[in-house]
């Protein structure tokens, strides 16, 4: 099983590219017709679906706006001071909630990977 650093930077990692995964198999579930692509079609909808399911646990526990604030830091790339001040909170306001969020999400609740 992954540790609680492992499983954030595995959901960091695939919402980086969250947007362009979500395009590409899009894109590739319209034209594909071989077995190689049904391949990476799986990929992608396993990554895009494990970072639905993080960010929908994440509204689920705490609400919208922490889902929002961790789709803008994570899927769009925000910093965490542009973040912070949409918000109207300092960054160690935001750190502290973040940090709350994401050892909840990947430390104690069971299903999330």
């Amino acid at each position: 099983m992954l540790e609680y650093k492992d499983r954030l930077n595995a959901f960091r990692s695939s919402a980086r590219f969250y947007l362009e995964n979500k395009s590409q198999y899009e894109t590739l579930k319209s034209t594909s017709t071989n077995t190689k692509d049904s391949q990476v079609l799986n990929y992608l909808h396993d990554d895009i679906s494990f970072v639905e399911k993080t960010l929908q646990k994440v509204v689920d526990l705490f609400g919208p706006g922490a889902g929002l604030i961790i789709y803008k830091l994570y899927v769009e790339g925000k910093t965490q001071s542009d973040v912070a001040e949409e918000y109207h909170m300092t960054r160690r306001q935001l750190q502290y909630s973040l940090g709350k969020w994401t050892k909840a999400l990947f430390d104690e609740v069971p299903g999330v990977q």
